[in-house]
This record gives structure tokens, C-alpha cells and sequence, in this order.
């Protein structure tokens, strides 16, 4: 993801890193700075996001995505990045504070809605989204995720599997050529997602 905004004082951005400490994704930020470049894992989310992102469409504008457990941040950032605008909920009041401070950081707070809210509130959203965005979910939630009004029958529903996960063995969801093609189809005809989609 490219810088967006002006390069701040490095100081002041690695006090307001500390501050927010301890962080769990490893954000690279416009200036340069990582928020946890000694994370125990390594640079998972990067590392997560290369394998991912080439399924991922360069286009996403006009798309609603619901970013489900987001953590700091990492996943929205990239959606956003891409013209989507992104709802983000995790059920940490901790972890959306780093992610806020550090959507201003990217220039994304526009494109970001973050809310704390658990799973299982979605059930009395009304809001639809085009793509349902899980890393690191437990499983469980996205067959809650499936029964309620906002989630049902996403056009699209990317996943990955809960810690601990084999490097090798990355696999999207099943539909990620599906939903690719749905993309594809709602832009051809007009934003209107195809009658096909709930099959």
C-alpha cells in the first residue's frame, strides 16, 4: 500500500506507537515505521496478504466490505487502499483505538468505519455487504455469520483458517474465483449484482 499522507515526525510516530502498545498486527506505515517489527510471528500479515492479494481485485470501488474481527486494522487498510469502503468490527476497544490512529496515518479514516461489536451482533444489523472479510476467525463464526440479515449471501466470503495454520497450506475460500466473476458481473451490468448470486 502506497503512502498517502505526509511523512510525520518519527518521533512522535514511534511515541504513539509505544503508547498504543502491545500491538498484534505489524503495520508498515507511510513514514517507514512498523508498529511490531519483532512480533513473535514475524511479519504474518504481510506475509498473509502477499499469497492473498493477486486474488484479490486492484478495483474493489463501490463495494461494501464487512471486515470481521479486524484487529489494528491491516486487512481494511488494503481493501480500503482498493476503493472499498470497508466496515471493520472487532470486540477490542484496544485494538480499534491503533487501528483509528492508524487509518489517519494512511489517509483512509474516510473509507473506514471501525465499530466494537462482537459476531454475534450482526445478527440485529441491517446493513448488506458485497464481501465478508474473516482472518483468523474461528470457524464457527462464519456459519453465524451466514444466518444473519447483514451477511446473508454475501457475494463474496473470504476466510482463513484459525492458528495455527501450515504456510503451504493457504487456501481463500472456495468461491474466491466465484466472487472474482461476481465482481465482474456487477460491474458489467450495471452494479446489480447477477440473480445468480445466492446459488
Amino acid at each position: 500500500m502506497s503512502a498517502s499522507v505526509a511523512a510525520a515526525d518519527p518521533r512522535a510516530t514511534r511515541s504513539a506507537i509505544e503508547a498504543l502498545a502491545p500491538w498484534f498486527h505489524n503495520l508498515h506505515l507511510p513514514d517507514g515505521e512498523q508498529t511490531a517489527p519483532n512480533h513473535p510471528l514475524g511479519d504474518f500479515t504481510s506475509f498473509k496478504w502477499r499469497q492473498i492479494a493477486p486474488h484479490v481485485p486492484d478495483d474493489l470501488d463501490g463495494l461494501q466490505v464487512l471486515d470481521i474481527g479486524c484487529n489494528a486494522g491491516f486487512y481494511s487498510f488494503q481493501l480500503a487502499a482498493r476503493g472499498a469502503r470497508v466496515t471493520a468490527i472487532d470486540i477490542d476497544p484496544h485494538y480499534l483505538a491503533q487501528a483509528r490512529w492508524a487509518s489517519r496515518r494512511f489517509g483512509l479514516e474516510d473509507r473506514i468505519e471501525f465499530r466494537c461489536m462482537q459476531l454475534y451482533d450482526l445478527a440485529r444489523e441491517r446493513s448488506q455487504f458485497d464481501l465478508v472479510w474473516f482472518m483468523g476467525v474461528p470457524t464457527c463464526g462464519i456459519r453465524c455469520s451466514r444466518s444473519t440479515s447483514c451477511a446473508a449471501a454475501p457475494a463474496a466470503c473470504c476466510c482463513c483458517r484459525p492458528w495455527p495454520c501450515r504456510a503451504r497450506r493457504w487456501p481463500l475460500h472456495r468461491r474466491t474465483s466465484r466472487w472474482r466473476n461476481a465482481i465482474a458481473c456487477w460491474r458489467r451490468d450495471g452494479r446489480r449484482w447477477p440473480s445468480s448470486r445466492n446459488g
